[in-house]
């Protein structure tokens, strides 16, 4: 090996080859001096008691001769023998350079390792340090994230909101100390290893200390990470996170006291149960065990009396002796529900306490031992009905049951859920055909139209719930189906219909205050047509609508709802049930509903106050209380003349009358901008425009 060691390049190679080729040369001896030190201890040990078994099985078995054969091969070194067989691998490892090598290498490894450790000691700890320096630098602003979204976040109850609170800062404070420890004991681990196997393998010792620089970045990408993408789903100024399914999180404060006193009451029914179980049931055995006793006698002597005179003469012993044994089967059988009465019983309370709550729990311990005293009858076979204690009754006495159903509404969250993306789907289905949106900015997802469709949705639903006589003030209609939602019916512990329910009898209110003016519907279509009007590229009948009513658009309270109408949608669009619902409203088929003519506005409220007028007519007047409900397409007709509450049909028929001539229209109606022609020619005023002076 030694040979080896100084002739061979294969395993010695690169830079530091001429130090590794030294050191594993002076090493060489080591490995052969353990093995021989390794032979020799295992041949005076395990060989010796070996060869000690082994002669005495040769002079218990007269096998000299074949022994004394043995003795002779090994001693000519035969190949069949033990010793040959070693020789013979010594032969061969003298020959073959190739099975010095492992042992060359591990020699090798160990000598890497030496330098291997004092070079990579010097670059963990300023590895460490980096770490630790980048942790205080992001220090501020992890705790001042992480400290706002628990303060403001609506996932967390009060309870768990105060102690993470509490904790934060010490957990902000204890994770430098953990990072510092772990990229220390880390960091040398890598740093001495990586350095031994360069030195091991003849590279640079420095080759792959890129690591160092790699880490640090990747650490401090993470904290970039943390507060921008994992803290921005949470930081919302609204405290909800961005697909919130209702979950909400806290220290169940009321069940650990609930639980706190239940144990406590069970430790004391228990207690309380151990006297009565006891005195009870010994009461009850000694007034049972004289006439059990002499119940027994008189059974055995009746059996043993009507038997024949060979079983009489042949089994007498037999009757002494169950004579004799009966009181003590008795004596045991009766102590015995005794102890059951001081151990078992006792806990049976508690749980019928748990049950049926407290009363029951407390009688629990006497119907116990009523019931036990009688089925002491049953097993004792007697055949009368009088009880030891018959002031006892069996029978259960029901307390207060504790019931685990919440109080809440019998509907559930997920129908309103649907119901409110029906609503809106006929309301994207109306704002199209007024011409107030584009399919085309449905279609594409138009971040105004996203917020703008269920803010009208919602403000459609609340109107109707305000000028709906006969409701209550919590009450809310929807408009989709007529259903009324009364305050027994909400379900109420639902998480977010708990959070979003303030919002909406806000915005109720302010119409409640301004329900005069909801009659006519003039100041909930403008308010409708400002949340439409929430983009850059607002269609020109939005804006010729909200140019023509300036004075209702800036009323103060129509400013004040659309905005608190926004704002519940900006929040309503962060919550899961809503994000899982809201494709249905922009990939419905609008316009080929429109084409088809089945696009029929339901709605109580006309989004458009313009006139429909049809090509083929002379003119028609038309005031701002109709409704259509259908495409708008009239039937060609020389002139219609259509009054204040007409409602137009599916395929634009109304109820008309037919005059020859035209027909004065209405300064202030706006005419459809999709419809040619304008017949403004006359200047009488109408009931709307008295409304407006009004005001």
């Amino acid at each position: 090996m030694l040979h080896v060691t100084a002739t061979k390049d294969e395993c010695f190679t690169g830079h530091l080859s001429v130090f590794m080729r030294i050191s594993v040369f002076v090493l060489v001896p080591l490995p052969h001096m353990i093995f021989l030190i390794f032979v020799t201890v295992f041949s005076g040990t395990v060989g010796m008691l070996y060869y000690i078994g082994k002669s005495t099985r040769i002079v218990y078995n007269h096998e000299y001769r074949k022994t004394m054969k043995d003795a002779k091969s090994n001693a000519r070194l035969e190949p069949k023998s033990h010793l040959g067989k070693y020789y013979k691998q010594c032969q061969e490892f003298m020959k073959d350079d190739e099975k010095s090598y492992p042992t060359i290498y591990a020699l090798k490894a160990c000598t890497a390792s030496v330098p291997g450790i004092l070079i990579g000691i010097f670059p963990f700890v300023p590895f460490s340090i980096a770490m630790v320096a980048i942790t205080l630098l992001r220090l501020p602003i992890n705790l001042y994230k992480t400290m706002k979204i628990t303060l403001f976040t609506i996932v967390l109850k009060w309870d768990l909101k105060i102690t993470a609170l509490i904790t934060l800062p010490l957990i902000h404070g204890i994770f430098p100390l953990v990072v510092l420890i772990q990229s220390l004991v880390l960091s040398l681990c890598y740093f001495t290893f990586r350095t031994s196997r360069n030195i091991y393998e003849g590279y640079n010792p420095f080759m792959k200390w890129g690591w160092f620089q790699d880490r640090l970045l990747e650490y401090y990408k993470a904290h970039q990470e943390f507060v921008g993408e994992r803290c921005n789903n949470n930081d919302h100024p609204s405290g909800i996170p961005l697909g919130w399914q209702g979950q909400r999180y806290g220290v169940p404060v009321a069940k650990i006291l609930r639980w706190q006193w239940d144990f406590i009451m069970c430790c004391f029914l228990v207690i309380y149960s151990i006297p009565i179980g006891f005195v009870g049931l010994s009461v009850i055995s000694i007034i049972r065990l004289p006439p059990s006793i002499f119940f027994s006698w008189k059974k055995i002597s009746s059996d043993y009396s009507n038997s024949t005179c060979l079983y009489v003469m042949g089994n007498w012993p037999f009757y002494i002796a169950k004579m004799l044994f009966a009181p003590l089967w008795l004596i045991m059988f009766f102590a015995g529900l005794v102890i059951v009465a001081v151990t078992i019983l006792p806990f049976i309370s508690p749980y019928r306490y748990l049950e049926d709550g407290f009363l029951s729990g407390l009688y629990e311990p006497f119907r116990m031992v009523a019931k036990i005293g009688e089925t002491s009858d049953r097993v004792m076979n007697y055949t009368s009905e009088w009880r030891a204690l018959p002031c006892l009754k069996v029978h259960h006495i029901g307390g207060r049951s504790r019931s685990n159903s919440k109080p809440g509404g019998t509907d559930t969250s997920d129908k309103y859920w649907d119901r409110f993306i029906s609503q809106c789907i006929k309301t994207t289905s109306e704002l199209i055909e007024a011409k107030w949106i584009t399919a085309e900015d449905v279609e594409s997802m138009d971040p105004a139209v996203i917020t703008s469709i269920p803010a009208v949705a919602i403000l459609n639903i609340l109107v109707d719930s305000t000028i709906e006589k006969g409701l209550k003030k919590e009450d809310i209609k929807w408009s989709i189906d007529g259903t009324t939602c009364k305050k027994e019916d909400r379900p109420m512990q639902d998480a977010i219909l708990e959070f979003f329910w303030p919002l909406v009898y806000d915005m109720k209110n302010i119409l409640l205050s301004n329900k005069r003016r909801l009659v006519d519907r003039v100041d909930a279509r403008v308010i409708m047509a400002m949340l439409c009007d929430n983009g850059e590229d607002s269609t020109n009948e939005l804006k010729e609508f909200l140019t023509s009513n300036e004075m209702v658009r800036s009323s103060p309270q129509n400013i004040l709802l659309r905005s608190k109408a926004t704002n519940f949608v900006l929040q309503m669009t962060r919550v899961g049930p809503y994000l899982n619902r809201m494709s249905k409203i922009y990939t419905y088929e609008y316009i080929t509903d429109v084409e088809k003519g089945n696009c029929k506005i339901m709605s109580n409220i006309s989004i458009s106050t313009k006139a429909y007028i049809n090509e083929g007519s002379e003119g028609c007047e038309n005031k701002e209380n109709d409704k259509i409900i259908g495409d708008g397409k009239n039937k060609e007709t020389e002139g219609c003349k259509s009054k204040a509450n007409d409602k137009v049909n599916g395929d634009g028929d109304s109820k008309e009358a037919h005059n020859e001539g035209k027909y004065e229209k209405n300064n202030n109606d706006d005419v459809n901008s999709g419809l040619e022609g304008d017949n403004n020619d006359g200047n009488e005023d109408t009931d709307d425009q008295k409304n407006d002076d009004e005001r």
